[in-house]
């Protein structure tokens, strides 16, 4: 049997006469997705209707309440486990490198550029100044 993680709010805020004491029941832990949440009124501890993406569970939940209530763990990559947060943390790692390795490929292009075109102009201005010169005459 999986430990279940439990969080209640056994201390609702007085002040306010809607407060309502929570409670949040994590089947499996490192994972959000099947988290069913409850809300009971402080003063008669009848069940309040709450969020109704997590009031019911998730396996009675449509298509698009099961992709919402996925999208953390998809995101940090719990979904699959240890090695879904390792594919995670790269994928992060690979996104947050690409500005860093498009700018120094822009850099590189724009280097090779200005000495490409300083050494074609250099070859230029040598070829001006060479005059044709007649071809010798052939002594037998």
């Amino acid at each position: 049997m999986p430990k279940l993680k439990v969080s209640i709010t056994l201390f609702p805020d007085t002040a306010k006469a809607a407060s309502a004491i929570a409670i949040t029941i994590y089947p499996t832990a490192g994972k959000y997705y099947d988290t069913r949440s409850f809300s009971f009124d402080q003063h008669t501890g009848q069940l309040l209707k709450g969020n109704k993406l997590y009031a019911e569970g998730y396996e009675a939940a449509g298509f698009g309440a099961k992709l919402r209530r996925l999208n953390y763990d998809i995101h940090v990559g719990s979904i699959l486990g240890f090695p879904g947060k390792v594919i995670a943390f790269f994928a992060a790692l690979t996104g947050a490198s690409l500005p860093i390795t498009g700018f120094l490929v822009w850099r590189g292009k724009r280097k090779k550029k200005t000495k490409k075109t300083t050494i074609h102009q250099t070859q230029k201005s040598n070829h001006a100044s060479l005059r044709p010169v007649a071809p010798a005459a052939k002594t037998i």
